[in-house]
């Protein structure tokens, strides 16, 4: 990246022109009325051909403007245009340009080229058009655009709209409040501090909200979407994506596509979407939902709420007194830690309960019909008249046709549902091929 120099005050004299301790050569032009070449209309200034000293050596011109509004135009070569003051429109046109615009409210259009632009002080709008560009829109409320070519794009201070378009681009957006759109191909964009709208578009970005409460949105392809600090909201759109809302509480939303979304600290909620997806609630009161598909959920630390919807779900409580629903299909529920509330739903289902977890508090099963199991794990014992004695003596009913299970600290209470006679549901609470 070319070095940031300070433009010496030339001052307003016909004929050459030069800095102090320069020597006068055609390569330095400023924003006077004496041009090389056609003369152009009132206001505007632009740069000369590039003028050659030897057969090897091809300058820069320069082109430095004046306080007033001015219009410069660059020359086919590699130039470097000096907006200062006043609302300029500065064009590199073609060649690997340096275009800086001053204070004032800018409109620089790089051209072709690998071309640098700043914005500076003012409310700037920025084209990179064609090339590999690095954009800086400095202070005020600036609007920048990448154009073709893999650029970097930063917003700086104010709030910005940063729009990458094609090729794999980098946008930051600064501290405020700012919106960053990557365009096609695979981008990086990062918000920073302030609340930021991030958006990926087509191919495989990453996002990244940072400090603020963000919007993430994946767009298509398999994103991944980090929500930093901040209350976030994160869509990973089409493709399989991978969503962290990170701190704060956040609301992730897999969309179509295998997603994996963790909630991490705070309390979050979290949607999977149509396909089969994988949701982690992390610390905090968590609310998952599977959507469609063959979903695994789990609630991690914290009194969460599991929903499995549609599909045949996993859903595991973890640590906390966790509600967990599996709804329609064959699902499987599991207990953790805790006062545990577990319905199945339509299908077979199966609740297992670990001795590991036991701690004394009691678990409950609302629906219990034909058809579900109950499978107990850790018990120490295998299948055999002794075990089967074992629990016998650990399993009762009560006097509406109501199971419980006590044994050292695990307590269940198995809702009867499905009008079973106590013989006929004690065969279906012990599944002997849990201890093989």
């Amino acid at each position: 990246m070319p070095r940031p120099f300070k433009t010496p005050a030339f001052p307003a004299a016909r004929g050459p022109q030069t800095a102090p301790g320069q020597k006068p050569g055609p390569d330095m032009l400023p924003g006077g009325t004496d041009m090389h070449g056609p003369r152009p209309a009132p206001g505007q200034v632009q740069a000369p051909g590039p003028a050659k000293r030897g057969p090897d050596h091809d300058p820069t011109p320069l082109v430095p403007g004046s306080r007033d509004d001015d219009r410069i135009a660059g020359s086919a070569g590699d130039d470097v245009i000096l907006g200062r003051a006043g609302d300029d429109r500065l064009d590199g046109n073609r060649g690997n340009d340096l275009v800086r615009g001053g204070r004032g409210n800018d409109a620089i259009d790089g051209g072709q080229g690998a071309d640098v632009l700043r914005g500076g002080k003012g409310d700037d709008i920025l084209w990179g058009d064609e090339g590999d560009d690095r954009i800086h829109g400095g202070r005020g409320d600036d609007i920048a655009h990448g154009g073709t070519g893999d650029d970097v794009i930063r917003g700086g201070r104010g709030n910005d709209v940063l729009n990458g378009d094609d090729g794999d681009d980098r946008l930051y957006g600064g501290r405020d409040d700012d919106h960053l759109t990557g365009g096609e191909g695979q981008d990086c964009l990062m918000g920073d501090s302030g609340d930021d709208l991030l958006q990926g578009d087509s191919g495989a970005d990453l996002l990244i909200g940072g400090a603020g409460n963000d919007r993430l949105d994946g767009g298509e392809d398999d994103d991944r979407l980090l929500g930093g600090d901040g209350d976030d909201t994160l869509s990973g759109g089409k493709g399989d994506d991978r969503l962290d809302g990170g701190a704060g509480d956040d609301v992730l939303n897999g969309d179509t596509g295998m997603d994996i979304l963790q909630g991490g600290d705070g309390d979050d909620l979290l949607k999977g979407g149509d396909d089969d997806d994988r949701l982690d609630g992390g610390a905090g009161r968590d609310v998952l939902s599977g959507g469609k598909g063959d979903d695994v959920l789990n609630g991690g630390d914290g009194d969460d709420t599991l929903e499995g919807n549609s599909g045949d779900d996993v859903l595991i409580g973890g640590a906390g007194d966790d509600v967990l629903a599996g709804t329609a299909g064959d699902d499987r529920l599991i207990a953790g830690t805790g006062t545990d509330l577990l319905s199945g739903g339509s299908g077979a289902d199966v609740f297992v309960f670990d001795f590991a977890d036991a701690d004394g508090a009691l678990n409950r099963i609302t629906d219990f019909a034909a058809g579900d199991q109950l499978v107990l794990s850790g018990f120490g014992i295998g299948p055999g008249a002794d075990a089967a004695l074992a629990l016998a003596d650990c399993f009762g009913i009560t006097a509406e046709g109501d199971g419980y299970i006590d044994i050292d600290g695990l307590c269940v209470l198995i809702e009867n549902k499905g009008g079973l006679e106590a013989p006929a549901m004690a065969e279906l609470v012990f599944d002997w091929t849990a201890f093989a």
